[in-house]
């Protein structure tokens, strides 16, 4: 029985993958929570959340001029002023994905209705991310028409 244990002990610790791979699934856990977070968080037009932690952000929206960088309290008032008028259908997390030695993109559809109206809108939000630490900090938000 002894001999059996330490033979399935031997076994895990040789197919273990090696630490370094351990940790690689943490760096892309992480930002998949903040893909989901931030589908939440427009979801629920809770701006607010998608900047928390941030400095200033890059916003391209649609109609507008894209920024040089604004604050958090003036990218959730501008996202506020962007879906006013409007019903969200649906907010989907499409992908998140590392593009670069600490750069990351996350991509949402976003799906809506003007309000008065039956025709639905569909719209890419591109949400781009820096890693800080642990964790992925958003630097620029591009509101893109449908794919």
């Amino acid at each position: 029985m002894r001999s059996a244990l330490i033979g399935l002990l031997v076994l895990a610790a040789a197919t273990a993958p090696p630490a370094a791979a351990q940790r690689a699934p943490d760096a892309r856990d992480a930002l998949a929570i903040a893909g989901e977070s931030a589908r939440s968080a427009w979801a629920d037009r809770e701006f607010a959340r998608l900047f928390a932690g941030g400095t200033h952000v890059q916003l391209r929206l649609p109609g507008a001029d894209p920024s040089a960088g604004v604050g958090q309290s003036q990218a959730v008032n501008l996202l506020q002023a962007y879906v006013r008028g409007t019903t969200d259908l649906a907010v989907d997390l499409v992908s998140a994905r590392e593009v670069g030695t600490g750069r990351a993109f996350v991509d949402l559809r976003r799906r809506y209705r003007l309000d008065g109206t039956q025709e639905e809108r569909v719209e890419s939000v591109l949400l781009g991310y820096r890693r800080v630490g642990g964790g992925w900090r958003l630097v620029d938000l591009r509101v893109l028409p449908g794919p």
